[in-house]
């Protein structure tokens, strides 16, 4: 499987991002970013880290060159969450809130482009919550910035879920 993975990763990582449509383009970040997920699963820190900033890298290619195409916002953001948790699993804590404070900003975007929507919603409670956990992982204490970070969490859950009762 390792074989397998590093020739894969090495034929995505040639391709053209030029050329490449945004559903393709997406497909291979995607691809790029579960290889980068495996790695870490596997404690290959370095490949999980090259893996999770191509994939970021050629989202942020996508979004700039096809913006009005949905879901790419989306899993920018998504790609600078992972980024994030790989630093804080590492305890390279400066470089975690960096990338969750990206993963917020990113989702900060979503949620001002359709702020009824309960999924982007969720995405931006879940920004709030990790730039709090990562805050508390670093062993800052529970100040008025963490507090606020969860108290805006809790706040955007509940508005989703009044926004979407059904779905627990």
């Amino acid at each position: 499987l390792a074989v397998i993975s590093a020739a894969s990763f090495k034929y995505l990582q040639g391709l053209d991002s030029e050329k490449l449509s945004p559903e393709t383009g997406k497909k291979v970040a995607l691809a790029l970013r579960q290889m980068g997920r495996v790695s870490q699963l596997q404690g290959r820190r370095g490949e999980a880290l090259e893996a999770l900033q191509r994939s970021r890298d050629l989202f942020s290619r996508l979004h700039n060159k096809y913006p009005e195409v949905p879901g790419l916002l989306f899993e920018l953001g998504n790609a600078e969450y992972y980024i994030g948790v790989l630093h804080n699993e590492q305890g390279h804590y400066e470089s975690a809130l960096e990338s969750m404070r990206r993963y917020h900003r990113l989702t900060r975007k979503l949620l001002a482009a359709d702020p009824e929507n309960p999924d982007w919603l969720m995405e931006m409670a879940y920004s709030h919550n990790n730039l709090a956990a990562v805050q508390l992982s670093s062993g800052r204490d529970f100040d008025e910035e963490t507090q606020g970070h969860v108290t805006e969490a809790i706040r955007l859950f509940e508005r989703a879920r009044q926004l979407r009762p059904e779905d627990a």
